[in-house]
């Protein structure tokens, strides 16, 4: 579950979560106050993707996106019985040193929310109101094509 101001909490399966609210565990997109989410996806990950990558049955990989273009990929591990989220934001290189930034779209007047994500094997793509963007996804991270 995720808030709009980007608190996820996840409990080990869904009984004890609608049994005892109290036990979860929390983390935070830590959103700047005047941004929040706007929508999330399921990314639906093929069976030659998960054996590529080694994920487990029971990993599910959701993409988060916000108001202001943000974009994070949120992946839930299930160990032990335990639900763990990790989270990893989006970044493009910017400038002339190449550091990196979580804006994905570079001019300002793109960044009005994603409207869309569609996935084909690895790739992820992302619509903005004037843009395309493709993604590759690996198993540790994703990066601009």
């Amino acid at each position: 579950m995720i808030t709009s101001e980007g608190e996820i909490r996840t409990w080990e399966n869904i009984s004890l979560g609608l049994g005892n609210l109290d036990r979860y565990l929390e983390t935070d997109l830590e959103l700047s106050e005047d941004d929040g989410v706007e929508r999330m996806y399921k990314l639906n990950v093929s069976f030659s993707h998960r054996v590529a990558y080694g994920a487990d049955n029971q990993d599910h990989e959701f993409v988060v996106t916000t108001r202001k273009s943000f974009a994070f990929r949120i992946n839930v591990t299930v160990s032990a019985g335990r639900a763990t989220p990790k989270i990893s934001p989006f970044t493009t290189s910017r400038g002339m040193f190449s550091r990196s930034s979580p804006v994905i779209f570079a001019n300002e007047d793109d960044r009005n929310g994603v409207i869309s994500i569609a996935t084909r094997g690895s790739e992820l793509f992302l619509l903005g109101w004037k843009i395309l963007q493709r993604w590759t996804l690996s198993q540790d991270n994703q990066k601009v094509s």
